[in-house]
C-alpha cells in the first residue's frame, strides 16, 4: 500500500526525495512488523484454550477502550489547538468583514460543522453572514422572520429533526438543515445582538452534544469580543480621521491620502485644491450656527456629487475644504496635449477648469428651511511639481498660497505659481516687522483737517496711521491693514493709534487749540464687548473730554452682527463720544443703520464726491440726498474727497456741514497742523504758543 501511495504521488507531483520515501515506508514496516507480530502471538493464545481465550478477549477489549480513550483525547487537544488559533485569529488586525468570516470559517472547522452563520440583530435591519463546505449547494439563509423563530436571548438552543417543537422543525426545513446548535452571541456596543450558528455535522461524526454546545459558546464569546474590539478600533479610527460634522474627511486623512498617493514625492499628475467659502461667518452671525452647519453639509454634498470618484475631500475645519485628485489625467482634457510634448500645460488647464466647475456649483442657492443663501468659494489649485523634497505639506502650502492670493484679488480660482511663493514671503517678512513696529514705535499718528464750512475754519481732524518701515520707507494703510485685521493684531494697533491722537489732542488743548479727534476702527475692534471701557480708560488717561473724540466706523463693519455692534455702540454713545458713518451710502442698508445706530455724522463717501459737476445736475443727485436726509435727522454731514475749489463751492451750496480731502490739507504732522492754523487764521487762544508734537 505504501509503494502504492509514493507511486501515485510520483505521477501526481515527480519523484520523491529519499527523506520523502522514509517517511512513508519506515512507519509502514514498523507499524507491519508490529502488528504481524502482536496477531501472531494473540493467535497462538486463542488456540491455547479457555484461559488463552479470555486474555486475547481483554486484551482486544483493553486496546479498543485505549483507542477510544485516545481518539477522545487527541480530539479535545485537537480542538483546544483550534481554539487557541480561533482566539489568536480573533486579536489579528483584519478589517471587520474579513475577520467575521475566517473566524465563522475556524468555528465551522472546530464544530465539524458544514455550515456556520452568523446573524446580527440590529436596531432596524439583520445583518447575516455565511460560510459553508464548498461540496455543500449554495442556498441563501433563512428569511429574517425564520430566523427570529431562532433567537436564543435565554441560551442555546440544539435542535435536530427529531426535535418535536414545531418551531424547531419550521426553522430546520426552511434553512434545510439536518441539525444545528445556535447561541446568543453579545451585543454590539450595545445596541445589536444576536445569534452564531452551527449546522449539519458532517457525515461520519455523529450528532451535535451537550460538548459541542459548550464550545460554541466559548467560540461565540470570543468572536463577540474579537468583532466588539474590532468595531470600536474602526470607529475610533474613523472618528479621528473624518469630520463629525460632514462625514468628509479631516486634515488628517488628506495627509495620510497624500502621503499615499505621492509616496513623499509630488507627482506631476496629483492636484490639491483648497476652498474657502466667502463670508460664512455672516451666515453663523446673523442667521445661526445651525444655518451654518446646514449650510456646510450642503457645500459637502455638492463637492462630493460634481467631483470624480478617485477624489479625497476633506474639511480641514470652519469653512475650508480640500479636494486631492490622485491622478489629473484622468480629467476631461487631462491627457489632451501630452503628444505635442506640453502635458504639464495641458494638466493645469484640466484641474483649472474642474475647479471653476466646483466654484459655480457652490455658488449656486442653497435652500434651507430659515433662508435660500448663496456662498462664493476662493479656490487655490496646487499641482504636483515632481520635487523630490515635496511633501504632503508642501503641496498644502502651495494650495493655501494660491488660495489667498484667490481671496485678496477677489478671484474664485488661482492656480498657483511659483512668483505667489515670493509674495508669500514678502508678506510674511512683513508681518514679522509689522509685529516688531507695533513693540518698538514704528507708526507715526498723521492728522488730515476738516473744514466747518459755516465757521470757514478747521474744527476737528481725523487721524491717519503711517508705518516708518526701517527698510521700505513709509507704508501706507492699505498695505499693513489687512495684514494686521488678518493676524489678529488691529487691536492692538487701534489701541496704540487712539492712545496717540488722543494725547495729542489734549496737548494741543492745552495749548490752546480747540480741536476734536476723528479714530478709525475696524470691523473686528467694533464688536469687542471691552471697547467702552478701553475708549473711557484712553479718555481719562490722556484727560480729554469725550466730547473731542469721534469714532468712525463703517456699514461693513457693524452688518458683521448688527445686534452686538448696536449694543456696544450704544454703551459707547453714553460715554459722551461722538459716533459717524464711514463712507455712507456704500454699504448695504444705510438707511436702517441710521435708525438703529446711535450715530451723529454722516462722511460721504470720496467716490460720490470725485464726480461732483456743478454742470451736470445729475451728479448732484446722491450728493444732495445724503445731505437733506442727514440734515432732517440732526447728524452733521462729512464730505471726503474734496480735491478742488469748485467741489468745495458746490457742496457748500448744497448745504454740507465739514469737508475734508486735498484741497484743505493733505494728512500733516503735529507741528504742521499748528501752521495750517496759522495760515488758515484759525480761532486761537491768546495762550496760544508752541505746541509740542
Amino acid at each position: 500500500m505504501s509503494l502504492s501511495v509514493c507511486q501515485v504521488i510520483r505521477w501526481h507531483q515527480g519523484p520523491l526525495s529519499t527523506r520523502q520515501r522514509a517517511e512513508v515506508h519506515l512507519p509502514a514496516v514498523v507499524i507491519s512488523c508490529l502488528a504481524t507480530a502482536s496477531s501472531y502471538g494473540l493467535l497462538l493464545l486463542a488456540f491455547d484454550g479457555l484461559v488463552g481465550a479470555f486474555v486475547v478477549a481483554f486484551l482486544v477489549a483493553g486496546s479498543s477502550l485505549t483507542y477510544r480513550h485516545y481518539r477522545v483525547l487527541h480530539r479535545r487537544h485537537r480542538s483546544l489547538a483550534h481554539v487557541h488559533d480561533f482566539i489568536r485569529l480573533s486579536e489579528s488586525d483584519e478589517d471587520l468583514d474579513e475577520l467575521t468570516r475566517r473566524m465563522l470559517e475556524q468555528a465551522r472547522t472546530l464544530m465539524r460543522a458544514e455550515v456556520a452563520e452568523l446573524t446580527v440583530h440590529d436596531t432596524d435591519r439583520f445583518v447575516r453572514l455565511r460560510v459553508q463546505d464548498d461540496d455543500r449547494p449554495h442556498a441563501a439563509p433563512a428569511p429574517a422572520d425564520a430566523a427570529t423563530a431562532l433567537t436564543v436571548a435565554d441560551g442555546p438552543v440544539l435542535r435536530s429533526r427529531r426535535t418535536r417543537d414545531p418551531a424547531a422543525r419550521a426553522w430546520l426545513q426552511a434553512s434545510g438543515f439536518r441539525d444545528a446548535v445556535a447561541v446568543p452571541f453579545a451585543a454590539l456596543d450595545g445596541r445589536a445582538g444576536g445569534t452564531l450558528t452551527v449546522a449539519d455535522r458532517i457525515e461520519g461524526t455523529g450528532s451535535f452534544t451537550a460538548e459541542d454546545v459548550t464550545l460554541l459558546e466559548t467560540l461565540a464569546g470570543h468572536l463577540a469580543v474579537a468583532l466588539n474590539s474590532r468595531r470600536r478600533h474602526e470607529r475610533l479610527h474613523y472618528e479621528a480621521t473624518h469630520d463629525v460634522l460632514t462625514g468628509l474627511g479631516n486634515r488628517a486623512l488628506l495627509t495620510a491620502a497624500i502621503t499615499a498617493v505621492t509616496g513623499g514625492d509630488a507627482r506631476e499628475d496629483v492636484a490639491l485644491l483648497l476652498l474657502d467659502l466667502d463670508h460664512f461667518k455672516d451666515v453663523n452671525d446673523t442667521l445661526g450656527h445651525h444655518v451654518g452647519d446646514a449650510l456646510l453639509r450642503a457645500v459637502a454634498d455638492r463637492l462630493m456629487a460634481a467631483l470624480p470618484p478617485s477624489a479625497t475631500v476633506v474639511r480641514l475645519g470652519g469653512d475650508e475644504f480640500a479636494v486631492l485628485l490622485p491622478d489629473v489625467t484622468e480629467l476631461p482634457g487631462g491627457r489632451a496635449r501630452r503628444r505635442h510634448g506640453s502635458d504639464r500645460r495641458s494638466r493645469e488647464e484640466a484641474v483649472t477648469a474642474l475647479a471653476v466647475q466646483i466654484a459655480a456649483t457652490l455658488a449656486a442657492p442653497v435652500p434651507l428651511p430659515e433662508a435660500v443663501l448663496t456662498t462664493r468659494a476662493s479656490v487655490g489649485v496646487a499641482l504636483g511639481c515632481g520635487e523630490a523634497d515635496a511633501t504632503a505639506s508642501t503641496l498644502l502650502r502651495r494650495a493655501d498660497t494660491a488660495m489667498y492670493a484667490a481671496k485678496a484679488g477677489q478671484i474664485a480660482v488661482v492656480l498657483h505659481t511659483p512668483a505667489l511663493d515670493q509674495g508669500r514671503l514678502e508678506r510674511l517678512a512683513l508681518l514679522a516687522d509689522l509685529r516688531v513696529a507695533l513693540e518698538q514705535d514704528q507708526l507715526q499718528v498723521l492728522y488730515q483737517p476738516k473744514l466747518n464750512l459755516a465757521a470757514g475754519r478747521t474744527t476737528s481732524v481725523e487721524a491717519l496711521v503711517r508705518w516708518q518701515h526701517p527698510r521700505l520707507g513709509t507704508l501706507s494703510p492699505d498695505i499693513f491693514i489687512p495684514l494686521a485685521e488678518a493676524n489678529g493684531l488691529i487691536p492692538r494697533l487701534t489701541q496704540i493709534v487712539l492712545a496717540e491722537s488722543l494725547r495729542q489732542c489734549a496737548a494741543w488743548r492745552a495749548a490752546g487749540i480747540d480741536l476734536s479727534v476723528a479714530v478709525n476702527l475696524s470691523a473686528a475692534t467694533v464688536n469687542d464687548p471691552s471697547l467702552p471701557e478701553q475708549i473711557s480708560t484712553a479718555l481719562l488717561t490722556a484727560g480729554l473730554p469725550p466730547s473731542k473724540l469721534t469714532l468712525e466706523i463703517t456699514e461693513s463693519a457693524v452688518m458683521n452682527d448688527p445686534e452686538r455692534a448696536a449694543a456696544i455702540l450704544e454703551r459707547i454713545a453714553a460715554i459722551g463720544v461722538t459716533l459717524s458713518l464711514d463712507d455712507f451710502g456704500t454699504g448695504y442698508s444705510s438707511l436702517s443703520y441710521l435708525q438703529r445706530l446711535p450715530v451723529a455724522e454722516v462722511k460721504i463717501d470720496r467716490s460720490f464726491t470725485a464726480v461732483l459737476r456743478a454742470d451736470q445736475p445729475n451728479s448732484q443727485i446722491l450728493v444732495r440726498a445724503v445731505i437733506n436726509l442727514g440734515t432732517s435727522l440732526g447728524l452733521r454731514v462729512v464730505a471726503e474727497g474734496v480735491e478742488d475749489a469748485a467741489t468745495l463751492k458746490l457742496l457748500r451750496k448744497l448745504g454740507c456741514h465739514v469737508i475734508q480731502g486735498y484741497h484743505v490739507a493733505r494728512p500733516l504732522t503735529p507741528a504742521n497742523i499748528v501752521t495750517h492754523l496759522h495760515e488758515q487764521h484759525a480761532n486761537f487762544s491768546p495762550r496760544l504758543r508752541s505746541v509740542p508734537a
